[in-house]
């Protein structure tokens, strides 16, 4: 009970550094996950029905599928990824599968493959019979997988803006003489 009176007693001056802390917090936050977004590219592809892909080193691969909002251009298609002697990679659907997208762009997360040796790859798009207008604009992209930097940056910023917005609330009522 001591430390609510405490914060009530003085939250002008305890909601104004709470409330800076909370706005720091959530851009690093930001920050954070849009940087681990972007440099965890590694190839973005047109999409075509054949082409081959250079990853330079072994790893976990997320293959997404990138295109203009609305699009159904990836509907009843499927995606496998050879080795350069023609050997499947291994590889899953996603259990949670992250989408992305800005004003004028989706990007969402297909499948995840496990590359077992640096070198050229052959993607194969299995349903992509003829090509349609717009194809231009839409991609394949390979990346790192990132959901274990996203998380807790989803989570750190929806901390940071329940701080930042709860001091801001305090703030408000000790201004307006709520008792």
């Amino acid at each position: 009970m001591a430390a609510s009176q405490f914060i009530w007693n003085y939250a002008v001056w305890v909601s104004a550094p709470v409330f800076c802390l909370g706005l720091a917090g959530l851009v690093w936050c930001i920050w954070t996950l849009v940087r681990v977004e972007r440099t965890s590219l590694l190839a973005r592809l047109p999409l075509t029905a054949r082409q081959t892909v250079v990853f330079n080193e072994p790893g976990r691969v997320v293959l997404c599928v990138e295109g203009p909002l609305p699009t159904f251009r990836f509907w009843g298609l499927s995606y496998r990824l050879l080795t350069e002697n023609d050997v499947p990679v291994p590889g899953r659907w996603l259990f949670f599968r992250t989408t992305s997208s800005g004003f004028t762009t989706v990007r969402s997360a297909e499948r995840l493959f496990k590359v077992r040796q640096p070198g050229n790859h052959t993607l194969l798009v299995d349903g992509l019979d003829t090509s349609k207008a717009g194809d231009g604009k839409h991609f394949v992209v390979f990346k790192r997988p990132v959901m274990i930097w996203a998380v807790p940056c989803i989570l750190g910023m929806i901390l940071c803006a329940g701080l930042a917005i709860g001091s801001l609330v305090l703030f408000i009522l000790k201004l307006a003489g709520v008792q």
